[in-house]
């Protein structure tokens, strides 16, 4: 029969055993959550603009993804400043951490779901509350990729020209995002009709390759002339 020390040392182990349990339930379920948010934006803007929904997952996944306990998805308080991302647990947290570091002069930032950069695409909102709201944030994001598609005339060259428009650049982008559409893809991609009249098609070849390292990046132009493109930025993972 076992001492009483024993015991409290068994129902102790149970205790703990349990705790961490629900902690990792909890986190994953946290995780759904706050991937959830970014997800209902992507569908919002996809409906809104025609650009095809798992092209917009795979893109908030590449840029705000971040995995806690095994669970991957998009992050809508991610904040790169000046190269250093970072997920904060809350609007509110990462309001307060994006002006604290543009009050000292940082005009190099990267908010939301899809990472807008300030510096490039800041006039077009109003505040940066408005930049890191997730429904504003991807439809930005939508609306952008939607004129590089009608530019490109194709999903590949779009998507590349998001991230930057040097092709080693956007080949590295492209080879982060494919694994992560790859597992998104269970349903054809389409694009929507609209007003526009943007040919429904699905022109690009990204379902080869193997699983490579997500990480965040950043939505700015090369040059200040050229609006619209994405250069990769190193950022924090979970």
């Amino acid at each position: 029969m076992p001492s009483r020390r024993v015991s409290v040392f068994l129902i102790a182990a149970q205790f703990f055993i349990v705790s961490v349990q629900a902690n990792h339930s909890y986190a994953n379920e946290e995780q759904r959550y706050f991937s959830k948010i970014c997800d209902q934006a992507a569908g919002r803007a996809s409906r809104e603009t025609g650009v095809p929904l798992d092209i917009l997952k795979a893109i908030a996944r590449t840029e705000s993804g971040i995995t806690k306990n095994g669970a991957f998805g998009p992050w809508p308080w991610t904040v790169n400043v000046e190269g250093r991302g970072i997920h904060l647990d809350s609007e509110r947290d990462a309001l307060n951490y994006i002006v604290g570091h543009h009050s000292r002069g940082a005009t190099n930032i990267d908010i939301g779901c899809f990472q807008i950069n300030h510096r490039w695409h800041g006039a077009q909102f109003s505040s940066f509350r408005e930049i890191i709201d997730p429904v504003s944030n991807a439809q930005y994001a939508a609306e952008f990729l939607k004129n590089l598609y009608a530019e490109f005339g194709n999903w590949q060259s779009a998507i590349g020209a998001y991230h930057s428009r040097n092709a080693e650049l956007s080949r590295q982008y492209m080879a982060r995002l494919k694994p992560i559409l790859k597992e998104l893809r269970n349903a054809p991609v389409r694009l929507a009709s609209d007003s526009t009249n943007v040919i429904e098609q699905n022109a690009f070849p990204l379902l080869q390759g193997t699983a490579r390292a997500r990480t965040g990046g950043s939505l700015f132009p090369e040059t200040t002339a050229s609006r619209g493109s994405l250069l990769m930025r190193s950022g924090t993972r979970g």
